[in-house]
């Protein structure tokens, strides 16, 4: 469980800090959160004056509480007395937001008459939504799920983003708001709304589980991590049986490894690789390794699947082999080659196949251009006039990095529907990269 600060706790962090000067995590913060105030709000006790210091940025404080990359702490890195040890800036926001009194988002604005789509109701699209609504545009939200959230509901375990969380700070009351839930968007759809509306945005995610195939893996206990995710978050309790083998070794393998344990399995966590090579930013291993090895799902690394073997049509046992690194491959990562050692069986009752989330382009018009697995856009503009993209498809990194390119979004089709400027020419080969606000504190 991630777990934040009570109310104490969050008084007593923020009353080793109060003096400071928070200028630089302002800065450092996307969204340009008063942490001057937070901190000296929370040492004073005051919680509701908190909460609005982090609203005077963005209206999450609870779920950015809980997973943004904390940039201001990062800035604050140095800034210090020698002998203190560094707030935690992030818990001290998430416990603003838990226990101080939610404003949800006001909107003012006169309505503009302008009217724009937005496809995809996850981080990106909801905030592409608010920032719409405050400058008085209609909205039309479309999502194929049954509620708004995207990967939050659907691929976030409860204990790492809980439900009630989710409930109180992503809706948006406006008249100007239309939701429709529970419905498809395909290429036609698509064509529609752009000829329907003065601006569409695309922010549909990564939600297409990336699949590899592994002889035996038709057999019936064997899923892919993002379904299953998806199944648990909406209420359901996928048969696993009381022993789960999962491939992979990112967030989503994790995600799916801490939920089964939930479900009362033991867990082997296989990776074909070593520690080192954890598909996740390398401040972020050793923390990964640990978090892991507390919930009793530790990483098996140097193992790699081979088939999965069956009894009556179900799950009996993965079949694998040790490996060992040899020379780096098209990605630049040491190649996992087979080791000396003869081919084992481990027993099971499921496996579960975690290797992350991709796209569904499926739907794109003509005249939309890609470079890999992004869109290829300017300031959020696609190659097809009238089309925006944020969030994971536009190259946004994370959900902090969602919410942020959604805003950003919603600032240039404010422009563009309000006939600030043309359509620009966008360079169809351009070479797109991911952007998190904030990266270079990292690095």
């Amino acid at each position: 469980m991630l777990l934040g600060f009570d109310r104490e706790t969050a008084v007593a962090e923020a009353q080793r800090g109060p003096d400071l000067s928070y200028a630089q995590a302002t800065a450092a913060c996307p969204w340009h959160v008063d942490i001057d105030g937070l901190v000296g709000a929370l040492a004073a006790g005051d919680f509701d004056t908190a909460a609005e210091a982090v609203r005077s940025g963005h209206p999450w404080g609870s779920i950015l509480g809980r997973c943004c990359h904390r940039f201001c702490q990062a800035a604050m890195a140095s800034a210090y007395p020698p002998g203190v040890e560094p707030l935690n800036l992030r818990s001290l926001e998430r416990a603003a937001a838990d226990f101080g009194r939610h404003v949800p988002p006001k909107f003012d604005a006169p309505p503009s008459g302008k009217r724009a789509a937005v496809v995809g109701a996850g981080s990106g699209g909801l905030a592409t939504a608010l920032g719409l609504l405050r400058r008085g545009h209609q909205v039309t939200l479309v999502d194929g799920l049954p509620d708004i959230g995207g990967m939050l509901l659907a691929g976030y375990p409860n204990f790492r983003m809980p439900r009630e969380v989710l409930r109180r700070e992503l809706p948006l009351a406006s008249p100007l708001l239309k939701l429709r839930l529970n419905e498809h968007v395909d290429h036609d759809r698509l064509d529609q709304l752009l000829a329907e509306y003065d601006a569409v945005c695309l922010a549909i995610g990564f939600f297409r589980p990336a699949t590899a195939r592994i002889p035996g893996d038709d057999l019936a206990g064997v899923y892919d991590g993002l379904t299953f995710l998806n199944s648990v978050a909406l209420g359901e309790r996928p048969p696993v049986g009381d022993a789960v083998a999962v491939l992979g070794a990112g967030f989503t393998a994790q995600d799916v490894a801490r939920t089964v344990r939930r479900l009362g399995a033991q867990v082997h966590v296989l990776y074909r690789r070593g520690p080192e090579q954890l598909p996740v930013h390398a401040f972020q291993r050793d923390r990964f390794i640990a978090l892991m090895q507390r919930e009793e799902v530790p990483y098996t690394f140097f193992v790699e699947p081979l088939r999965v073997l069956g009894e009556n049509g179900r799950v009996a046992a993965l079949e694998c082999r040790r490996t060992r690194l040899g020379p780096p491959d098209e990605s630049g990562r040491p190649r996992p080659e087979p080791a000396d050692e003869p081919p084992f069986q481990l027993p099971v009752s499921a496996v579960i196949k975690a290797f992350g989330q991709q796209p569904d382009y499926s739907l794109l018009p003509a005249g939309v251009r890609l470079d890999g697995r992004f869109v290829v856009n300017e300031d959020y503009r696609s190659t097809r006039p009238g089309l925006f993209v944020a969030g994971d498809i536009a190259g946004d990194v994370g959900n902090d990095g969602a919410f942020f390119g959604g805003l950003q979004a919603a600032e240039h089709m404010h422009g563009f529907m309000m006939g600030s400027y043309d359509w620009p020419a966008i360079n169809h080969d351009k070479r797109m990269q991911a952007r998190r606000p904030g990266k270079e504190l990292e690095e």
